[in-house]
């Protein structure tokens, strides 16, 4: 029997490792939780009757009106994703990697391609799937301040102690994640520099991301290109716009 000692000796080891392991993870739990729970801001109350005013201020600091004339426009998110949205026709090809989706958004359907060969089933399904959640929150960092009255959203204008206003957006359906909350923190001119989330897949609540380095395009409307959230920050590149999809070396017809 005496080779049975250093076997249990191993096991009984592996058994103190095993606790020390989970008692690790079980505190790091708890100590995230209490961060949380000390870090997270109580989501702001605003004023709904004044929202619209403050909004269409954000809009014309933004040139809005500009925008509602843009036909198309192209960006990459984060060095990785690429769109090229046509805007009248509400669809947008999607790139990433070795993949590229003509993607519908009023139908949320669409044509997906593995180098450059069609796919069909299962994995055309997914591919699309998958570059709707893309284009859902990589659009929004383009483009979340011209979608101020999108449907579902209500518009309200918070002014803290000191007098400074700024404008709460929430959303109340549409997207990937109906029900997250903005405040949009403004210049002196109504410009978003920076805004405040609570947001369902953001455990802590009220986390800040900034707006800056702006750009025109041609037709006038105002784009920011760069958002720092926490320690990181990420851009857009490549923004272009265009008059059709072939300008952008594609078809006017999706496949």
């Amino acid at each position: 029997m005496s080779f049975l000692i250093p076997i249990i000796k191993n096991l009984l080891k592996m058994k103190k490792m095993l606790v020390w392991t989970l008692g690790i993870i079980g505190f790091l739990m708890v100590a995230a939780f209490v961060l949380v729970k000390i870090y997270s801001q109580p989501k702001p109350k605003g004023d709904v009757s004044q929202g619209d005013d403050l909004a269409r201020r954000v809009e014309s600091s933004i040139n809005k009106a500009a925008w509602d004339s843009v036909n198309v426009i192209q960006f990459t998110y984060r060095g990785e994703n690429k769109f090229t949205y046509d805007k009248p026709k509400n669809r947008v090809v999607v790139e990433w990697d070795k993949n590229r989706v003509f993607l519908d958004l009023d139908s949320i359907t669409g044509t997906a391609y593995f180098k450059d060969k069609k796919l069909e089933g299962k994995k055309a399904l997914k591919l699309v799937k998958q570059s709707w959640a893309y284009w859902c929150n990589d659009s929004f960092w383009a483009f979340a301040p011209f979608k101020l009255f999108d449907d579902g959203t209500t518009r309200s204008k918070v002014v803290d102690e000191a007098g400074t206003e700024s404008l709460l957006i929430e959303y109340k359906s549409g997207g990937v994640t109906p029900g997250d909350a903005y405040q949009w923190i403004l210049d002196a001119n109504g410009r978003p520099e920076a805004f405040k989330m609570w947001v369902k897949i953001i455990p802590l609540k009220g986390l800040g991301a900034t707006w800056g380095d702006w750009i025109q395009l041609k037709d006038g409307a105002w784009i920011s290109t760069s958002h720092k959230l926490s320690k990181f920050t990420f851009f857009l590149t490549n923004v272009k716009e265009a008059d059709s999809l072939s300008e952008m070396g594609y078809g006017e017809e999706f496949p």
